[in-house]
């Protein structure tokens, strides 16, 4: 059970042209949340603005955003034995599929809300390619 990768139902809801380098190679995505969840990027909305330039007007009180840096995200999931070290522990560390093919784009989707983010002491982990 704590094994279990669980499937998440994501929407794609808009690309945008990088405006900013990637911060290399490690950081493959984040999320864009609710204030509430503060994570070790507040938000997210702040590193979303720094990659395109922009401010984009989410709906982080009912859903949850993954942004992905120049890779479409194929799947996401989250698994109970990936959980962060936050008190109290609910933070969730996405496991993400994205495709190998890269673009200089930022692609944003819309999940449930949930605290999920990436794994802060390791950006590529829990990331595979296809």
């Amino acid at each position: 059970m704590w094994n279990r990768r669980n499937s998440l139902e994501f929407t794609l809801i808009q690309t945008v042209p990088v405006a900013e380098k990637f911060y290399g190679d490690e950081l493959k995505w984040f999320s864009v949340r609710d204030e509430k969840f503060q994570g070790f990027h507040g938000t997210g909305e702040e590193m979303l603005r720094g990659f395109t330039g922009k401010s984009f007007d989410l709906d982080i009180e009912n859903y949850t955003y993954i942004v992905t840096i120049g890779h479409e995200l194929e799947s996401l999931k989250f698994s109970l034995s990936a959980i962060k070290n936050t008190f109290p522990p609910k933070q969730f560390v996405g496991i993400i599929t994205p495709k190998e093919e890269r673009a200089d784009l930022i692609y944003i989707y819309r999940i449930k809300k949930m605290d999920i983010d990436y794994d802060y002491h390791d950006p590529s982990g829990f990331v595979t390619f296809v």
